[in-house]
């Protein structure tokens, strides 16, 4: 009984071994082991600031850096990696770079303890590094104005007035401005706030800060908001305008109103703002001006940092014009003939220009009155009536008289 025992013992053993063998088999069969390419696994960029030391700086966004990566592994224990589980490094410190690309060995610095990286791969990456520049660029704010038009916002302040960029050459190079913008469409009074900067290029397409080092990436902004409304422009004049000048419709201002802002107890007695009299007697045509206004203590102009207006006095000339006028007559008593031997006659007019250009020879009218002419036979001078247009004035007239012959009728 006791070898039964023991050899029945003996073949159970055999069996567990022999179905471990099998299950070792079966599992190497359908879980074999493989070496996969595992794609666009990050690299971490380490001691990039240490670039600092030799004036050199990445171009680039740090983060971006991938590589392909051969693993060798189990199927299924492939089939469950993830590119997060392989934790990739480059150092930066110590390389020999310069400007231009440079390869930078990736060392593998974590993996899952079931997963093998074989030893003949070396990895690379390349970096840019370019001249690391720094430049000092004012900043500009824009301001939103208010909505509520009784209300606006005054010149701004802004501390610091000047930040610090620093980064590759090529992106300081691009750079055209630096603002600070603030919203004070909804305010009433006055703004101290403090917001981060924008970089811009030429075309006012913000740049990256990621590419761009700025210090401070704030500034303190101070924008009074004061009370303001429109007034109109009222243009002072002294002197007289010169002999033969006439003006021709109003003087008139561009803009015919302003925008003021102040306190509320001096912008509310205002209703005008003067110019700086312009001399009447200096002008001798029609002329425009730039002529200053009168800002009143208090008042400050919006949208007119000049604080001139164009001031346009339009003039007419006083000019004569000689027409040559037909001569006729009325009134010859009856048995007698005339004949005018002065058929025509000069006739000179004075007036603005644009009045006599609109009148012509048969506007005016040379008449000779013969009631009462002598009854015998001979040749007479009369002086001739002239009518002409209300707009103009008689200057002369040439001859001042005309011949008519006066005969009495035969039969």
């Amino acid at each position: 009984m006791g070898q039964t025992k023991i050899k029945d013992i003996a073949l159970r053993i055999f069996a567990v071994i022999i179905a471990l063998l099998l299950w070792v088999f079966a599992s190497t069969e359908d879980n074999p082991v493989e070496t996969w390419e595992i794609s666009n696994i990050p690299v971490t960029l380490i001691n990039v600031d240490s670039l600092s030391q030799s004036r050199l700086v990445l171009v680039g966004d740090r983060n971006n850096y991938r590589v392909n990566l051969n693993v060798r592994g189990r199927r299924r224990d492939l089939q469950l990696l993830r590119t997060e589980d392989i934790k990739l490094e480059a150092n930066l410190a110590g390389a020999n770079l310069g400007k231009g690309i440079n390869p930078v060995l990736v060392e593998v610095k974590d993996k899952p303890a079931n997963i093998e990286i074989p030893d003949n791969q070396p990895l690379f990456i390349n970096v840019t590094l370019e001249e690391l520049v720094e430049k000092d660029f004012g900043v500009s704010v824009q301001v939103t104005p208010p909505e509520d038009k009784s209300y606006a916002a005054q010149q701004y302040t802004v501390k610091p007035q000047v930040v610090t960029l620093s980064g590759a050459a090529s992106y300081i190079g691009s750079v055209k401005s630096v603002v600070a913008k603030v919203d004070a469409s909804k305010a009433t009074s006055d703004l101290q706030v403090s917001m981060p900067v924008q970089i811009l290029d030429s075309k006012g397409t913000p740049i990256s800060n990621r590419n761009i080092e700025c210090n401070p990436q704030k500034v303190d902004i101070s924008v009074p908001i004061k009370k303001a409304k429109d007034v109109s422009v009222n243009v002072q004049t002294v002197g007289k305008l010169p002999h033969g000048v006439t003006l021709k419709g109003n003087i008139t201002a561009s803009p015919s109103k302003v925008s003021i802002t102040g306190s509320d107890d001096i912008i509310s007695s205002i209703q005008s703002i003067d110019t700086v009299p312009i001399n009447l007697g200096d002008i001798t045509e029609s002329t425009k001006k730039q002529v200053k206004l009168i800002i009143p203590d208090g008042v400050t102009l919006l949208n007119n940092p000049q604080g001139v207006v164009t001031v346009d006095v339009n003039v007419e000339t006083t000019t004569t014009k000689t027409f040559s006028v037909q001569v006729t007559h009325l009134n010859l008593p009856d048995g007698l003939k005339a004949e005018v031997l002065t058929n025509t006659i000069n006739v000179t007019l004075s007036g603005q220009e644009g009045n006599l250009n609109n009148i012509a020879a048969g506007n005016i009218t040379a008449v000779v009155d013969l009631a009462g002419a002598p009854t015998e036979d001979g040749e007479y001078e009369f002086s001739p009536s002239i009518t002409y247009p209300p707009s103009a004035e008689l200057v002369g007239v040439s001859p001042q008289k005309i011949k008519i012959r006066i005969t009495k009728k035969q039969g």
